[in-house]
């Protein structure tokens, strides 16, 4: 019974031409059933569900926050027909291999694998299943055996995702994650990407293929027009005063570290001029999943934009050096160049301030 009305949810799901209300509707039904099989309602319905675990590298959420993502519709959808795509290019590229798929940062219903097990046979495609959280990987074991879908799974492994390091007998030709929260800040998935990348094989693919955070100056109001939906995303975009890219994310990053290493440094950008009423610092998510599938700036919770508060005022003509913090916290952040420089001879002249 499961399996039927899961199977009905992913055609929907495969589907082109599916509204966004029957898309909605579909990965309603697929959290549903993947709730009911495991015991794990999510945290929206149940507290208890809901503590996340600290780890060296930001936040690892937990496995009742980590279902209710299932539930942000075009963020499921998008990765699960970007890991189809994906599939399909890699059986072309690899022809007669069986690909295997790393599934970084699982939570209890896999949901992207799931979605794949029912396009693919098990001599296609294998996954290894990672999570930090031992009630994910259990959870996600009653899951597949509940569908039958144990044939399709190579191992569950409970881990960290910055730490793993894969098996080289079973090389990785898939490496797919979802550990971000806006602005790939909080959760590790910038950590997860600097270690897992380096170990696909050479013509692997990693989902997502690239992020990208951009600045601008903006509007307080505008912008709260724009999360409330009354204007649309060509209007934010005419309304802001675009300073570009700031950081991207892809698999062949090259990251350029701090002296401390713990983190990274991004661009330098100039302030460009700007209306008074344009004084806060706005930070957009673009996330290109695979080929033309990308996740646009505000269509999910992982792309809402944000406000970086924390620096001194800005004017136009400064020049400002973005860094992204790797530990404790990840977030990107910003320091006028010019405080920058005399803070650093400060430090040699071994003066406090």
């Amino acid at each position: 019974m499961y399996r039927e009305h899961l199977s009905r949810a992913l055609k929907i799901i495969f589907r082109e031409e599916s509204s966004f209300d029957e898309l909605r509707t579909a990965v309603r039904a697929m959290h549903r059933i993947c709730s009911e099989i495991t015991g794990i309602r999510g945290a929206i319905r149940n507290r208890s569900e809901g503590y996340e675990t600290r780890i060296s590298s930001g936040l690892a959420l937990s496995p009742g926050h980590a279902a209710d993502c299932t539930l942000d519709t075009h963020r499921t959808v998008r990765y699960i027909r970007a890991l189809d795509q994906a599939v399909k290019t890699q059986l072309t590229r690899f022809p007669g291999e069986q690909l295997h798929i790393l599934y970084a940062g699982t939570g209890p219903f896999a949901p992207f694998a799931i979605a794949l097990c029912h396009r693919y046979t098990p001599d296609e495609i294998q996954f290894t299943a990672l999570d930090l959280h031992l009630q994910s990987i259990e959870a996600l074991q009653v899951l597949t055996d509940a569908l039958r879908l144990t044939n399709w799974f190579h191992a569950y492994t409970q881990c960290d995702a910055t730490e793993y390091e894969h098996i080289e007998t079973h090389p990785l030709h898939i490496v797919v994650t979802e550990t971000m929260h806006r602005t790939i800040s909080r959760e590790p998935q910038t950590a997860i990407t600097l270690n897992l990348a380096p170990q696909l094989v050479e013509g692997g693919i990693f989902i997502p293929e690239r992020v990208t955070i951009s600045a601008a100056m903006s509007n307080l109001e505008t912008e709260l027009s724009f999360l409330r939906g009354k204007i649309d995303k060509f209007a934010i975009q005419n309304a802001r005063v675009a300073m570009g890219p700031v950081f991207q994310l892809t698999k062949d990053y090259q990251p350029e570290f701090s002296d401390d290493a713990n983190h990274l440094i991004c661009g330098v950008k100039k302030v460009p001029e700007f209306p008074a009423q344009h004084n806060e610092m706005v930070l957009s998510t673009h996330i290109r999943l695979y080929g033309d599938i990308c996740i646009e700036e505000r269509e999910s919770a992982i792309t809402h934009p944000c406000f970086l508060r924390d620096f001194e005022p800005l004017h136009p003509g400064d020049t400002i050096q973005f860094q992204f913090r790797l530990t404790g916290m990840p977030e990107l952040s910003c320091l006028k160049m010019v405080n920058k420089d005399i803070y650093s001879e400060l430090e040699k002249l071994n003066v406090s301030v």
